[in-house]
C-alpha cells in the first residue's frame, strides 16, 4: 500500500495510477522505495507550520482516508492548535458531520474570528446540498473559494509573521476532504497558493469506491511522518485497512512528540463508512452521530 498525498508537486513523481490519487498496491518494492524517499523529501520542504502569535485558530491536521467498494475510512489526530494561548493546544474534534451521507475534515486555515471566516457552516451548508458526494463537493468549492481568497488577503495584509511562516516551505494550502456514500466516495477540494500570490482552486482528488478494484489511500495535511513511518514498518502494508490507517496515524503522531513544536497529537478519532451507515472505530474528542442532521 502506498499512501498519497494530493499535493500538484508530487504529480510529477509517478504516473496517476500511483501517488496522485489512485494508489495501489505496488508489486515492485524497489520502485515503492523510490517513490517513498521522493515524497519524503518534497513534504519536508512543503511541511506548513503553526504561527505561535496569529491572532486566529490554526488547525495543523494529519488526515488519512481510505476508498472502495465496500467503504470509506477517515483517520484523523485530534490536536487543534490555538496559537498565542496557555496552552497553545487542545484537543479537539476534526472530522464532522454534515449529514447521515457526508462527512467532512478541513485541512489549512478552519476560522478568522476577526474577519467572519469560517468553512465549517459553509460545508455542512453543501453536504446538505442534493446530489452525489462529487456534487456537494462542487457546490463547496464555488461557494467557499472567494471566502479562502477574502482570508488569504487578509493574512498577507495584517498577519506579516503568519503570512512568512505559512509560505515559507511551499505554497500555502487549503484542502476539505468530503467523504460519505453509498456510492462510497472521496473528494478533496483544494486552494493552493499560485505564482502570483493569491489563492487558486487546485485539481480536486476524487475516488469512488469499485469492487473490482483496490483500496486507494490518502494522506493529507501533516504527512512526512506517515511516509518514513510506512517505510520503516512495512509489515503493516498486510494490516485491513483501519488497522493500516491507525498504525499510520499512531506512528506519526508518536514521531512528532520528538519536535519542538508539536502539530498533531491524540487524540485518534477513525470513522468508517459502509452500507450499515457510519460508525466511530475510534471516537476521540468527536461527538456521537447525530442521526437528525440531514434535515
Amino acid at each position: 500500500m502506498v499512501i498519497s498525498d494530493p499535493r500538484a508537486e508530487l504529480g510529477a513523481l509517478t504516473s496517476p495510477r500511483t501517488l496522485v490519487g489512485k494508489s495501489r498496491l505496488l508489486p515492485n518494492k524497489t520502485e515503492a522505495d523510490h517513490l517513498l524517499a521522493a515524497s519524503e523529501k518534497l513534504l519536508l520542504r512543503l511541511r506548513p507550520r503553526s504561527e505561535r502569535a496569529a491572532s486566529y485558530t490554526s488547525h495543523a491536521t494529519l488526515i488519512l482516508t481510505a476508498c472502495s467498494g465496500s467503504g470509506v475510512v477517515i483517520a484523523s489526530d485530534g490536536l487543534v492548535l490555538k496559537p498565542g494561548s496557555n496552552p497553545p493546544s487542545v484537543k479537539g474534534c476534526k472530522i464532522m458531520q454534515g449529514t447521515n451521507d457526508c462527512f467532512f475534515v478541513i485541512s489549512g486555515v478552519r476560522d478568522i474570528h476577526r474577519i467572519h471566516y469560517d468553512l465549517v457552516p459553509m460545508a455542512v451548508r453543501a453536504c446538505r446540498s442534493s446530489g452525489s458526494i462529487v456534487e456537494r463537493a462542487n457546490v463547496f468549492e464555488k461557494a467557499a473559494f472567494p471566502e479562502v481568497q477574502r482570508a488569504w488577503k487578509h493574512i498577507k495584509a495584517h498577519e506579516p509573521a503568519t503570512y512568512a511562516l505559512m509560505d515559507k516551505h511551499g505554497p500555502a494550502r487549503v484542502a476539505v476532504v468530503f467523504a460519505g456514500g453509498p456510492p462510497f466516495t472521496v473528494a478533496i477540494v483544494q486552494y493552493v497558493e499560485n505564482s502570483s500570490g493569491d489563492m487558486a482552486i487546485d485539481e480536486r482528488i476524487v475516488d469512488v469506491g469499485d469492487f473490482a478494484s483496490e483500496s486507494v489511500y490518502h494522506a493529507i495535511g501533516e504527512t512526512q511522518n506517515v511516509k518514513a513511518y510506512q517505510r520503516q514498518q512495512p509489515e503493516i502494508e498486510k494490516l485491513p485497512k483501519v488497522d493500516f490507517l491507525r498504525a499510520l496515524l499512531s506512528g506519526a503522531i508518536a514521531a512528532e512528540q520528538t519536535e519542538t513544536e508539536k502539530v498533531i497529537g491524540i487524540p485518534v478519532a477513525i470513522l468508517e463508512i459502509n452500507n450499515e451507515g457510519a460508525r466511530w472505530i475510534e471516537q476521540g474528542a468527536c461527538k456521537a452521530m447525530n442521526p437528525q442532521s440531514n434535515q
